[in-house]
């Protein structure tokens, strides 16, 4: 690109823990980007394979790309701290085992440059091992206020919430940052965001290839870390009380209850660990119930949600199909 000094830094936030046999692919398809002004920050997050090994290989190979090593915390902290070293205007997001497009970064920064957004969001497609697609998920393109962005999150929640189909102005996400510990970080810091931004431009280029591979998270056994989306969804019910976006509130905090019982029939409750954890969180559940209800009432969501507070069994029963 001839005019790739007159188009912002992009920062690039790449995420590795132990993904040798993945890891060169992937920032090979960010080095090879048609938009080029691109920092491309490499976060390993204390890897033991010779993913370090490849990164550091490839760094001596172009000025762009930087190597940060720090000692394994998860990929909430591998982000932050890439997003503490980011230089750039913009940030975008991959996961290390992930690839894209060619044309993906062009395509988001096209999207928020047209449409005045400091958000955009582009489609993806899953691939397995050798590169197959064995699923698209294509949003409709449109420029999307707060509301549009939420009711298309009810459709594609997954291609609506992760990081890395995204291009983000770095100002959104002054002092937010990823939970420590946390399965479904995604969905702790989308509100917020999503937020700021005000309004949101998505393309449906198909750009962003999430390799689905046995033993990611996504594919992981159910257990009591699954109760982190729970949490996730009452802290969200709070944030759209603390911004008066009452309805929002309430059905998020409704959708909540679809997670418990989830738990409720899967969970091992003899573990003392998942049984503390579930109870902790019914109880978080209860007190942004009663909140939600001393800011606006709602006789409906009022009667529905209290006889899951009062008894699973009693909510399984009255909303079991007939």
């Amino acid at each position: 690109m001839n005019d790739v000094c007159t188009k912002p830094l992009i920062s690039v936030i790449v995420t590795v823990y132990n993904l040798e046999k993945y890891i060169e692919k992937c920032i090979m398809s960010i080095c090879n980007q048609t938009y080029e002004n691109l920092e491309i920050i490499v976060v390993d997050d204390g890897s033991f394979d010779k993913s370090g090994d490849i990164i550091k290989r490839l760094e001596k190979s172009d000025s762009r790309i930087i190597y940060v090593f720090k000692e394994n915390g998860g990929i909430s902290d591998a982000r932050n701290e890439g997003i503490k070293k980011a230089g750039g205007k913009w940030i975008a997001f991959t996961d290390g085992d992930d690839y894209l497009d060619k044309t993906m970064i062009e395509s988001l920064y096209m999207s928020v440059a047209e449409n005045g957004t400091l958000l955009s969001v582009c489609s993806r497609k899953c691939v397995d091992e050798f590169g197959r697609v064995t699923e698209i998920n294509s949003l409709p393109k449109g420029v999307y206020d707060e509301e549009g962005f939420w009711q298309l999150y009810k459709k594609e929640p997954g291609c609506c919430v992760v990081a890395w189909n995204k291009l983000y102005h770095k100002d959104l996400w002054e002092n937010i940052s990823y939970p420590l510990g946390k399965n479904y970080e995604d969905e702790f810091v989308i509100a917020p965001l999503i937020h700021r931004a005000g309004k949101i431009s998505v393309t449906d280029d198909v750009l962003y290839n999430y390799l689905c591979r046995q033993g990611s998270i996504m594919h992981s056994a159910y257990s009591a870390k699954n109760l982190d989306f729970a949490e996730a969804m009452i802290s969200r019910s709070n944030f759209f009380l603390s911004c008066e976006k009452y309805d929002f509130a309430r059905k998020t905090l409704a959708d909540t209850v679809g997670i418990f019982i989830k738990a409720y029939n899967n969970l091992d409750f003899e573990n003392k660990d998942s049984k503390d954890r579930y109870n902790e969180l019914k109880s978080a559940f209860k007190k942004c119930y009663i909140k939600n209800l001393k800011k606006s009432f709602n006789l409906r969501f009022a009667l529905n949600t209290l006889s899951f507070i009062m008894s699973e069994r009693l909510y399984i029963f009255t909303h079991r199909r007939i």
